[in-house]
């Protein structure tokens, strides 16, 4: 018979594990009334005030802000000091890469053509070319002897594409733009494989998790600088896939400077919200830790998310929100929340406005054809069987072949499989498909073994959320194959390193449901 203290504790822990419930009914909750009151304010003022609305938002935010602010402030500087204090080589040349990555100017496909190489797209082969110099570099002077991992596994699959690509260049419509976007992307793997094998415990994967979560956090904070300076192009109207927006909110947030897609936001937004989300939500051993800055991050990552107005990343992050309270051994969770939520767009009928949300102002047809991408897919797909053997180009083919011949602007297909399918055949997409294979296998094992460590577990769940939602986002964008792929080299990564230190250990795997019942989430 159970002592009293033991029942007690039980209790105590039974309560505590309700807090997910009430907490994040109370955020959706506020969500909608947010949405509500917003969608009301945009009709009543006509659209055009766009400051008066951050102004609104400043006095409805502000004081919960900082009411909390000591808190969140203090315990993001704590964990900003343990970024910069574990700081090593890799970490500068992540950041290097991640600079190059980004655009600075968009360029029409007649201006690449005319001037293939401008200011910027110089500077970022340069920021480019001093990675790889540096990587061989270390290579010959065995400083990190990575030609092993560059071959195996994850990054010797990635490789394959490399060398799909390469040989691609003999007949592609566009042989200079192909080799150059293939060399980048030779450039990309070498990092992914040097960072393997300089990285040697999960803490230094954490490290390298964290210090690119910063960067994509200072990313979004300059959309949210853009969307006040200037708010016209910040907020725009016009969907980057064409058309306006029209709905509860008749805009969508993107970049100024850098140039940040409303994709890209959603992405980064989704991706933020998933990682603060399972850092609430930790496995069984990990002691919830700054809970006000997680919790604030989370809710302003939800914000971008819902402002970006993108369906993928939002899809993307619905399921990722799934598979942590699943994983996480909290799935009835996970299951109240999905009805009380329901309830109350019943109730409420906020599930009106929702779905005015979504649509974009849309009609059927658009909705049907994907905001366009189902006809630049079925004109890919023309191309692709008049050569089937070869296709006609890695990266070029999309951009100049298809794109080009339907006379858009839009640098690409909008999907990973689509692009590699018209531009290298099947014999891209194996590669491609096997390297993702592999790391969700590995992952998706580790999580469910409880013979690993609770650091082990935690971090592949924050991988398996974040894998989940650009998984997602390659059937939609091309974040997979362009430079730089950060949120699959970091998934994708540590994958491969968990590959590497048990790949001859035997493991079980043990039910989630069953985790979550013998193994109570920690607090």
């Amino acid at each position: 018979m159970p002592s009293r203290s033991s029942s007690g504790t039980q209790k105590a822990l039974s309560v505590d594990s309700l807090w997910p419930v009430v907490g994040f009914l109370g955020l959706g909750l506020t969500a909608g009334v947010v949405l509500s009151l917003v969608a009301s304010f945009w009709n009543q003022h006509g659209g055009h005030h766009y400051r008066d609305i951050l102004l609104v938002a400043t006095f409805v935010i502000g004081p919960l802000f900082f009411y909390y602010n000591w808190a969140a402030v203090r315990q993001g500087c704590g964990s900003l000091g343990v970024i910069l204090k574990n700081l090593r080589w890799y970490h500068m040349l992540w950041l290097l890469l991640f600079i190059s990555m980004q655009t600075w100017r968009m360029r029409t496909l007649a201006e690449i053509k005319e001037a293939p190489v401008d200011s910027y797209a110089a500077a970022k082969g340069i920021m480019v070319t001093i990675a790889g110099t540096y990587l061989l570099y270390r290579l010959f002077t065995r400083r990190t002897d990575f030609m092993r991992d560059w071959f195996r596994g994850i990054p010797g699959l990635l490789m394959l594409f490399v060398l799909v690509g390469l040989v691609s260049t003999l007949w592609s419509v566009n042989w200079p733009w192909t080799l150059y976007q293939v060399c980048q992307y030779a450039v990309d793997v070498a990092a992914l494989a040097a960072i393997i094998t300089a990285l040697r415990s999960t803490e230094d994967y954490g490290s390298w998790f964290n210090w690119t979560w910063l960067w994509i956090g200072l990313l979004l904070v300059t959309v949210w600088i853009g969307a006040y300076f200037d708010p016209s192009t910040a907020l725009s109207h016009l969907s980057e896939e064409g058309g306006s927006v029209t709905g509860p909110l008749p805009w969508q947030l993107m970049g100024v400077f850098p140039d940040l897609s409303a994709n890209r936001v959603g992405e980064y937004s989704a991706i933020l919200a998933a990682v603060a989300l399972v850092r609430l939500l930790p496995v069984r051993g990990i002691k919830r830790i700054m809970k006000t800055w997680y919790t604030w991050l989370f809710l302003a990552a939800v914000v971008t998310m819902v402002f970006a107005q993108t369906r993928s990343a939002t899809g993307g992050f619905l399921v990722a929100l799934v598979l942590i309270f699943w994983l996480s051994g909290r799935f009835k969770h996970g299951v109240a929340i999905v009805l009380l939520g329901l309830t109350l767009l019943l109730v409420t009928g906020a599930g009106s406005v929702l779905i005015d949300y979504m649509r974009r102002g849309q009609t059927n047809a658009q909705l049907e054809s994907l905001t366009g991408r189902v006809q630049w897919w079925e004109f890919a797909w023309h191309k692709y069987l008049d050569a089937p053997l070869t296709g006609y180009g890695a990266y070029a083919a999309g951009k100049f072949l298809v794109m080009g011949s339907i006379g858009n602007n839009i640098a690409s297909v909008h999907s990973d499989w689509v692009e590699t399918l018209v531009g290298c055949s099947w014999w891209g997409i194996f590669p491609l498909l096997a390297a993702m294979g592999v790391g969700w296998w590995y992952l998706l094992r580790f999580v469910l073994d409880p013979e690993r460590s609770p650091q082990e577990r935690q971090l592949a769940l924050e991988a398996i959320a974040v894998l989940t939602i650009a998984t997602i986002r390659t059937f939609f964008s091309d974040d997979l194959t362009w430079h730089v792929p950060l949120q699959f080299w970091l998934t994708l990564g540590y994958a491969e390193y968990l590959r590497q230190r048990y790949a001859a250990t035997p493991f079980r795997i043990a039910a989630p449901a069953l985790i979550g019942r013998r193994l109570r989430p920690a607090d």
